[in-house]
């Protein structure tokens, strides 16, 4: 007699098996490629611009990067930063239904047909996490000294589903 899996097992399994596909697929953008270093300009969940649908923005000015942040609401200044030898690439979530959601640029990856593959982790809350009823907005905000064009970039987005005790 078989046993149906239950929904925890399953979503452990999902979320094992997207870690292992994005891991397998920044293996192979790393052999034909190098790691571009990055650095964390700021992080939440409570972006208040938005957005109808996940999004990676490559901001490539000083007025991109003060409209980003005025539109962002995050209570800060955008950072002084000398554009002209850096990109700052943000990933923005759209509304989550409740807290518990995370996004993150975990790897920038220069590959050999001079494109950037960006890797976006998404945490996502299981169902034996508790969270709050309020819809959350995540973002993620990375400079890299590199330049970045529009036309350059691929993203890899892969959710893992969170398993709370």
């Amino acid at each position: 007699m078989s046993q149906v899996p239950s929904e925890k097992m399953l979503a452990r399994s999902i979320g094992v098996a997207i870690v292992v596909l994005n891991l397998l697929l920044l293996g192979s953008a790393l052999m034909y490629g190098s790691e571009l270093p990055f650095q964390t300009l700021n992080k939440g969940n409570d972006a208040e611009m938005i957005v109808e649908t996940d999004m990676l923005i490559l901001i490539n000015s000083s007025e991109e990067l003060d409209e980003f942040y005025m539109q962002l609401g995050a209570g800060v200044s955008a950072p002084d930063i000398n554009m002209d030898e850096n990109t700052v690439l943000a990933v923005v979530a759209a509304p989550r239904p409740n807290t518990g959601y995370n996004v993150e640029i975990t790897n920038l990856v220069e590959n050999d047909e001079l494109t950037v593959d960006a890797f976006i982790a998404e945490t996502v809350p299981g169902d034996d996490c508790i969270t709050m009823n309020v819809e959350t907005t995540p973002y993620h905000l990375v400079m890299t000294p590199r330049k970045i064009d529009s036309d350059m970039n691929r993203i890899v987005w892969s959710p893992a589903v969170s398993v709370c005790k």
